[in-house]
């Protein structure tokens, strides 16, 4: 009986410690977008790969990308801007260097 207590503490210990220390602390972590400069009616936009190794050059850890909208509306137009914005998650300690590059804080709406 003290032997299965025992273990079961164990376990219970390491699942704990698990949790308690995952790999990337969300509550640090800031997101950031920036437009990807597309037109209405026109293939000719930045990739968000372009935009990363912005990032990246910087040496600025992304720890999610995607793209989104900016969400402006907006009159459909050709040659008007599509408001699509790449958005990353960085470390809140490096938001400085990514504002330099033009990056702004993104708040989901």
């Amino acid at each position: 009986m003290l032997k299965q207590l025992t273990l079961s503490a164990v376990l219970i210990s390491g699942l704990v410690a698990c949790h308690t220390f995952p790999h990337a602390d969300s509550s640090k972590q800031i997101q950031v977008a920036k437009s990807l400069q597309g037109k209405q009616c026109e293939q000719q936009a930045l990739n968000i790969s372009e935009l990363k190794q912005q990032l990246e050059v910087q040496h600025i850890h992304i720890y999610t990308e995607s793209v989104g909208h900016d969400g402006m509306m907006r009159p459909q137009v050709c040659g008007a801007p599509d408001g699509k914005i790449a958005i990353f998650n960085i470390d809140q300690k490096q938001l400085a260097q990514a504002q330099a590059l033009g990056f702004v804080i993104y708040s989901a709406q």
